[in-house]
């Protein structure tokens, strides 16, 4: 007897132990009645309902769960505490758990957490793992649930602004951002508005973004698109010009419009101004009438391959201004050229140029350096030192071995119709010649 409860107990052990879905839903001191996830009952009296679970990207899940005291019992628990917690998110925990109670004997306990799903979760298949787990200093139960993440249908994030000098400026200088925005939303998202705005000062700026398509659409290697389709991408520059009476602190936004405008993301900043610095007797001050940023100073390149190099231009002066480059130095190791070839920038408008640097296919590694002046028509306004490190180009097949290879293929492919050919006309020229030979009855005429 004591052989067959023995084993008895090794096949239970075995079986849970090989089956992970099977969950502990009560113990001693309590048990799980329900359980509902944003208003959709997934547990109910001890038994899954079987009701899928969606929930969106950027969203607050509300989980309501229901535990009920033995009522067998004649003590209270105490320190018992109710958690979810959404497995797989790979850059950080989504959980939410309650401050510790007391469980008293056939009490009913109801119990709301919430999750926030960051607006970075990546949907799967086969969903994620939603665990309830109520638990106090000596015992536990738990409960798993399948939750499928969604994807909102129009969502862009504001992933990152850069401001140039800062948010403590001088009043009368001017504010330059770049703002990188990210879809998070189903849709591809066109004619994106970005703006950087002061009310107070009755300032604005705007640039277009002309498109951003779905995380998921370009990660997909399978589906035939545009090389030039991205998820994200930093705006061009904008800017600010201060008014000279400004001082004190004023609310800076930035905003995206998008979605045929219905839909708008916001961040908002402190932005401090502080009175300009007075020269002292005897000094002018300098006018700037043109700010010129460069995006990198140095790139990694490999060989036979190139870099572009971003220079942006702010034209504060009263009249229109043509900007070109002159690069020295490229030479040496490869080619470039310069995209526009210049730009033309109205008063208080921003431009761009495009320098694009490549390195020979048997330029030597390491970092190569090279100049640019700046030109304002034939004055010089900025000079600056760029650099590119060559590293080592990786084996690629030679994109013109197959069509070599095909063009020999079909060459000799050629060839070979060109002598059967050859040949038929050479039968049929021979067969002709027999019947021109050939006399007819074996008799002769004669006239």
């Amino acid at each position: 007897m004591k052989n067959i409860l023995a084993l008895f107990s090794a096949l239970i052990l075995m079986i849970s132990t090989l089956v992970p879905g099977i969950v502990a839903t009560e113990s001693d001191g309590y048990r799980i009645n329900s359980v509902e996830v944003d208003g959709v009952t997934v547990f109910e009296k001890g038994v899954p309902t079987g009701a899928k679970i969606n929930v969106e990207r950027g969203e607050t899940s509300i989980i309501e769960v229901v535990i009920e005291g033995n009522p067998d019992l004649q003590e209270e628990i105490d320190d018992v505490t109710v958690e979810a917690k959404i497995f797989g998110y790979e850059h950080g925990s989504i959980s939410d758990e309650t401050s510790i109670f007391t469980v008293q004997p056939g009490v009913t306990y109801r119990k709301v957490l919430r999750l926030e799903i960051p607006e970075d979760f990546e949907p799967t298949q086969d969903g994620k793992t939603l665990r309830i787990t109520v638990s106090d200093n000596d015992n536990s139960v738990s409960q798993n649930f399948r939750v499928f993440v969604s994807e909102v249908r129009h969502r862009l994030n504001i992933l990152d602004v850069i401001f140039n000098p800062g948010l403590q400026v001088e009043s009368g200088s001017n504010l330059f951002s770049i703002v990188r925005i990210e879809n998070l939303g189903e849709k591809k998202e066109e004619n994106i508005k970005v703006s950087m705005s002061i009310s107070e000062l009755g300032l604005s700026n705007s640039v277009f973004i002309d498109e951003l398509v779905n995380d998921r659409t370009e990660n997909d290697r399978t589906r035939t698109r545009n090389d030039n389709e991205e998820s994200s991408a930093s705006s061009d520059e904008l800017f600010l010009r201060l008014p000279k009476n400004a001082k004190g602190e004023y609310e800076l936004k930035i905003s995206v419009d998008y979605n045929r405008g219905n839909s708008v993301e916001e961040k908002t900043y402190i932005l401090l101004v502080s009175p300009s610095k007075e020269p002292t007797t005897g000094e002018t001050p300098s006018e700037v009438s043109t700010v010129v940023t460069v995006d990198t100073t140095k790139q990694e390149v490999e060989q036979g391959k190139g870099a572009v190099f971003k220079f942006m231009f702010a034209n504060l002066g009263d009249a229109s201004k043509t900007y070109t480059l002159d690069v020295t130095g490229v030479n040496d190791f490869g080619t470039y050229r310069v995209d526009p070839q210049s730009v033309t920038v109205a008063k208080d408008q921003t431009g761009e140029l495009a320098l694009f640097v490549a390195a020979d296919e048997d330029a030597s590694k390491g970092v190569k350096n090279f100049n640019v002046k700046v030109m304002e028509d034939t004055k010089v306004i900025k000079q600056a030192s760029l650099s590119v490190d060559v590293k080592e180009s990786k084996a690629v097949a030679d994109p013109w071995s197959n069509i070599r290879t095909g063009l020999e293929v079909g060459f000799f492919i050629l060839l070979i119709i060109l002598v059967i050919l050859g040949l038929v006309i050479a039968a049929r020229r021979m067969g002709r010649k027999d019947n021109l030979e050939e006399p007819s009855n074996g008799t002769q005429s004669y006239y």
